[in-house]
């Protein structure tokens, strides 16, 4: 069975596809040394959160997506061994932290340093719920790559018939639920994927591609817990 122990901002499908965040002068300016802490602290708060569920639905939602909008930045920034760190930190923390104690934590201005973190790094703005569905695609796409595209083609490597029927049957459910939600961003979700099959063969069946279908992996169990 494949680990997933891959780091929040790789649940996109960005770093697979090349596709670009956009640049502000504000992410020009900006020094990963000097975001550090804040970046620790929201990392921090993110995997409490995920672990104890302390805020509404849609806070939950949007501290997740300013959270992978600041890692993508970090990791853009030469700094993809940081972001890991950082993330590895986070959740080992939050695995040894009673929920009992997350509101030292996970406190009531989190999700307003997540924003203004990310306002100064990446100057987008969270959108409920559109940037949200933009989010779960992305994910979706990182998932399909890894299911539809690479472990299909790999004879799903050293997976178990019964984990391989688990992830597919998870797979199925998401891309209907996304279907539904969004179709015009699942069509485009689509022509990527089918791009990606289409070139690529069983002979790239090698340890990044084992690498890549467990990052797709992680990607698939996250997106399951957010859409239910």
């Amino acid at each position: 069975m494949i680990t997933c122990l891959k780091p929040l901002f790789v649940m996109t499908a960005g770093l697979f596809l090349g596709l670009s965040l956009s640049t502000h002068a504000g992410a020009q300016e900006a020094s990963v040394s000097a975001v550090s802490d804040d970046y620790e602290r929201v990392s921090n708060a993110w995997y409490m959160e995920q672990k104890c569920n302390l805020l509404p639905a849609k806070a939950h939602q949007e501290l997740e997506w300013q959270v992978w909008r600041i890692s993508e930045w970090v990791a853009k920034n030469d700094s993809v061994d940081f972001a890991i760190a950082v993330q590895t930190a986070a959740r080992r923390a939050a695995d040894n932290t009673d929920c009992a104690d997350a509101g030292n934590v996970i406190s009531k201005d989190t999700l307003a340093l997540a924003r203004s973190l990310n306002g100064h790094l990446d100057g987008e703005t969270y959108s409920h719920p559109t940037a949200n569905a933009q989010y779960n695609i992305r994910r979706f796409t990182r998932a399909a790559l890894g299911v539809e595209v690479i472990l299909e083609a790999c004879d799903h490597f050293d997976l178990s018939e019964a984990r391989w029927a688990e992830i597919k049957s998870s797979f199925t459910a998401a891309k209907a639920q996304l279907e539904a939600a969004g179709p015009q961003l699942m069509k485009e979700a689509e022509k990527l994927i089918a791009a990606q099959k289409a070139e690529f063969k069983p002979a790239d069946c090698n340890a990044r591609a084992r690498q890549r279908a467990n990052g797709a992996i992680y990607a698939l169990d996250n997106l399951e817990k957010s859409l239910k």
